[in-house]
């Protein structure tokens, strides 16, 4: 509404790339993360699809209504599916991630998962990163570019491409073994830290 279209945009892609390089990498560290059928199937292929879409979309600085519009729809789409996916296979599903990026943001989300890494509960630690990033470019980038289009030029194609980056990375991750292992953690998390050193390079 304000017309800071940094902020909006900065926010999701900073987000996503925070999501699965240190969340899901000190996740990993704490208990290898097995990773569910659905998850390999369905939901990442999902969220990689949306981030090509968002890179592509955004390329150009800008994001319009008729873009958002497309997102919106497609996280009611999304939603929809994973609902009624998780009650014909009696599962949870990623919905639960959902539910959970709404409460807040990413610091919440690094809890959420680090105590479903130490319980156990590894799916739950996933799925929220894979439904977080969904709900960010979806759900946040459209109903923002819907409400007022979003120009951000200091979002520059560095950042589209480590999100994206890092979004692709996760597919080989999670297909060996199914799981993402410690190692596989800290290479997240380097990632991540790489991207901070580049992102503060002009002041040191």
């Amino acid at each position: 509404l304000r017309g800071q279209g940094d902020i909006a945009i900065g926010n999701i892609v900073g987000s996503n790339i925070f999501n699965i390089g240190v969340i899901l990498g000190v996740s990993a560290t704490i208990c290898p993360l097995q990773v569910k059928k659905q998850l390999l199937r369905i939901d990442i292929p999902v969220m990689l699809a949306a981030t090509v879409l968002l890179t592509i979309l955004f390329w150009n600085g800008t994001l319009g209504r008729t873009e958002g519009l497309f997102f919106l729809t497609g996280i009611i789409i999304y939603t929809l599916f994973s609902l009624f996916h998780s009650r014909k296979h009696g599962e949870e599903g990623p919905v639960i991630g959902l539910t959970i990026v709404a409460a807040g943001t990413s610091m919440p989300e690094l809890a959420t998962s680090i105590v479903a890494a130490y319980k156990r509960k590894t799916d739950i630690a996933i799925g929220n990163i894979v439904g977080s990033n969904l709900f960010n470019i979806l759900a946040i980038a459209g109903s923002c570019s819907l409400i007022h289009p979003i120009e951000a030029n200091n979002v520059n194609y560095i950042d589209l491409l480590v999100m994206l980056g890092i979004s692709v990375l996760l597919l080989p991750l999670v297909k060996s073994g199914q799981k993402i292992s410690r190692t596989e953690g800290f290479v997240l998390v380097l990632f991540y830290v790489i991207y901070m050193f580049w992102l503060l390079r002009d002041t040191f």
